[in-house]
């Protein structure tokens, strides 16, 4: 699958919502929002949401 966004706030937005919609067994961690960039996550239950 191939998404395209511009920019790096919504590539961060929209990796969280695959990351929390399919809960990967390999993947353990949140990855982290990008620097310099003030974005959180869409999930609310999240550590890095709002």
């Amino acid at each position: 699958m191939v998404i395209y966004v511009k920019t790096s706030g919504r590539a961060y937005a929209k990796e969280c919502q695959l990351f929390h919609g399919f809960v990967p067994k390999d993947t353990k961690t949140h990855s982290e929002p990008p620097p310099n960039i003030r974005v959180a996550c869409p999930d609310a239950r999240c550590e890095f949401g709002e």
